[in-house]
């Protein structure tokens, strides 16, 4: 069972240099703040106070649920980026900052991800046309340029 502590009387200056400490002694940390702002303020600040080890931010959806809209690329893949590292093999402590938003929003299953991962290293041959299915499948668009997150 993973310990469950709470940071309570530690000034919002000193939270970095806490989770830094934290980390030395816990393989991986999630750290909730109030909004987005906080979320992007302390992952700037992080790397400052660690030796070694990743940050990762997960925020909230921009959206509202029953939205006719999706949400922006940047925020979908900034949330599956951090899911899938959780699911990585890990070189050092992982501390994960995220909103009480985003935190109350639904997260594909475990499964999902662990099912639906691509890799691939320098100087492995692709097949070309079974990369861009699989992209097309994940929900990527095909466009002439690529120019945001979830095109190629």
């Amino acid at each position: 069972m993973t310990p469950i502590a709470a940071i309570r009387t530690v000034p919002s200056s000193a939270v970095p240099l806490a989770l830094a400490k934290l980390s030395q002694e816990y393989p991986a940390l999630l750290h909730v703040t109030t909004h987005d702002a906080a979320m992007e303020q302390l992952a700037s600040s992080l790397p400052f106070f660690m030796s070694h080890g990743r940050v990762l931010t997960c925020g909230a959806w921009d959206v509202f649920p029953f939205d006719q809209t999706s949400p922006k690329p940047g925020i979908i893949a900034e949330r599956l980026s951090c899911l899938t590292a959780l699911l990585g093999e890990r070189s050092g402590p992982i501390i994960v900052l995220t909103t009480v938003n985003a935190l109350l929003q639904k997260f594909p299953p475990k499964s999902v991800l662990a099912n639906n991962y691509f890799s691939a290293s320098v100087g492995d041959s692709l097949d070309r046309e079974a990369l861009q299915r699989w992209l097309t499948e994940q929900g990527y668009r095909n466009v002439s340029k690529a120019m945001e997150a979830g095109e190629y």
